[in-house]
């Protein structure tokens, strides 16, 4: 799939600058360009394979300032929780992330086998928050992860074995 996305009112997660208690505010306009597919091949009887990949320019097409809130009036006049600059990217949004799959699967007598699975996942960095008043704009880096399983597979039950996050990656997601 191929995508335009063009956002209006892009809703932002920031907090208030004395009390540190987020909020959601409406935060200007925005556009996310990009791709994303999926494929799945059984390459061989015993063996099938799943791949993703996704790119999205996700970017802010205006300035704009997002102020905390008078709780008497309800107006935004306070401090600014966050503000975004035109060509920045959009918080929350990777750049990349993909995957990929792959079953091995022995048979055995009796219509029993055993499946050996292993599966990755990557995700680029994300601009985790906006910069405010009191706050300054950063990254989470991006990160990988791996997981691997073995099951033994019979007509009735299925005992598995598996490993999440092979590599102790420490991710954010």
């Amino acid at each position: 799939a191929i995508f335009n996305i063009n956002w209006r009112d892009l809703q932002i997660n920031t907090s208030t600058v004395a009390g540190a208690q987020p909020f959601v505010a409406n935060g200007g306009t925005a556009r996310s360009r990009g791709f994303e597919f999926e494929a799945s091949a059984q390459l061989s009887r015993p063996w099938s394979v799943t791949v993703g990949d996704a790119f999205a320019d996700a970017k802010l097409t205006e300035d704009f300032a997002i102020r905390t809130l008078d709780l008497g009036t309800g107006n935004q006049t306070g401090a600014v929780a966050a503000s975004g600059v035109a060509g920045q990217r959009t918080p929350g949004t990777p750049r990349h992330s993909a995957t990929v799959g792959s079953d091995y699967r022995f048979d055995l007598k009796e219509d029993r086998a055993l499946v050996l699975h292993i599966d990755g996942t990557y995700r680029s960095s994300v601009l985790r928050n906006l910069q405010g008043t009191t706050t300054n704009a950063y990254m989470i880096d991006g990160f990988s992860l791996w997981n691997a399983s073995l099951a033994y597979d019979t007509p009735r039950w299925t005992l598995t074995g598996f490993v999440n996050n092979a590599f102790n990656a420490r991710g954010i997601a």
